[in-house]
């Protein structure tokens, strides 16, 4: 059914292979854009918004309690009620039309998701090659659910690589790797 020289090269890199079919399941969002649909429940009625209003203004890296942005229905806000402008949501929208950066976000906490639960499974929890195949089934299951970028839906997903970065420093392997972990999770979470 399948050519013998394919069958080496799936079973030799399955993270490949599963990012491919990550980013496969991911096209259409990115490439509708704004028609794309959503399931909306709470994750896209003022967050959006918010974070554009951040963008615009030009108190993006400001914290005093004295500065106040305007709001879309004539109200102000005190800058520090709103979302930071050091993690990684703010600076996507900083840099690219929220219809891009919405699933551009999707899609990279997708594949963050994955990686950290594949390298936690076969690590920790599922050790050896002898559970390859599962390890990629539960770190795909895990990296299409659906994590809300912008309401600190990187927390759930980074979870894992979290629990990996404790768990090698409880055992004192991999110690720099853990370390740039631990450094990097706080700047996309919420």
């Amino acid at each position: 059914m399948f050519n013998s020289s394919i069958l080496p090269f799936v079973n030799n890199r399955p993270i490949i292979i599963s990012l491919i079919l990550l980013i496969i399941y991911h096209i259409p969002y990115l490439l509708l854009g704004e028609n794309a649909l959503y399931n909306i429940g709470d994750n896209l009625d003022s967050v959006v918004t918010y974070y554009k209003m951040i963008v615009e203004s030009p108190h993006l890296f400001s914290y005093s309690n004295d500065t106040f942005i305007d709001l879309f229905n004539g109200g102000s806000v005190p800058r520090n009620a709103l979302p930071s402008s050091l993690n990684f949501t703010s600076w996507a929208f900083l840099l690219f039309d929220p219809a891009i950066a919405y699933p551009l976000l999707r899609l990279i906490y997708s594949i963050l998701a994955f990686l950290g639960m594949y390298y936690f499974i076969t690590n920790h929890i599922l050790k050896g090659n002898d559970h390859r195949f599962f390890s990629i089934l539960i770190s795909l299951s895990f990296a299409i659910l659906p994590h809300r970028p912008i309401f600190g839906g990187a927390v759930f997903a980074i979870a894992p690589a979290l629990f990996f970065s404790f768990i090698n420093l409880i055992k004192l392997e991999k110690k720099k790797l853990s370390l740039i972990l631990f450094f990097i999770i706080p700047f996309f979470s919420s």
